[in-house]
């Protein structure tokens, strides 16, 4: 897989952190990820959203803190995704995206959750796994 260094993943990161994002740009994306391919209320997206994403950048417009958990694991257990449901959304994001020359499935921005991982919701294996410190750059 192909990974941003920290300050290009910053740049293209749908929130505007005030540090160096930790961890892999799908812990943190949320706009255009997997999120818009469930079948959920506008209005309980908006809320979920607003407690989960947006908290700490409402003010400034800019993130000041890591979130504290994956915000796909928070998504996942706010709505009660179940894994089934999460895995075949997954499958026909990556299906979708192999057809569309523009999208690198092998790049970092195009990097889809890994549900074995997402549902073991133990965030110490999340974070391990999704850690940006253990990733070789290609900008």
């Amino acid at each position: 897989m192909k990974f941003f260094s920290p300050e290009v993943a910053a740049s293209k990161l749908p929130i505007k952190f005030d540090f160096s994002p930790k961890y892999r740009y799908t812990y943190y994306d949320w706009g255009l990820s997997v999120f818009s391919d469930f079948d959920v209320d506008n209005d309980e997206m908006n809320k979920w959203l607003d407690e989960a994403v947006f908290p700490s950048s409402k003010e400034t417009g800019h993130s000041e803190a890591e979130p504290p958990e994956m915000y796909i694991v928070s998504f996942i257990k706010y709505f009660h995704i179940s894994k089934e449901e999460f895995e075949r959304v997954c499958a026909e994001r990556r299906a979708f995206m192999e057809q569309m020359p523009s999208y690198d499935v092998n790049g970092e921005d195009y990097e889809l959750p890994n549900p074995d991982i997402i549902y073991t919701f133990d965030n110490d294996i999340i974070n391990e796994y999704y850690l940006r410190e253990t990733c070789t750059y290609v900008d």
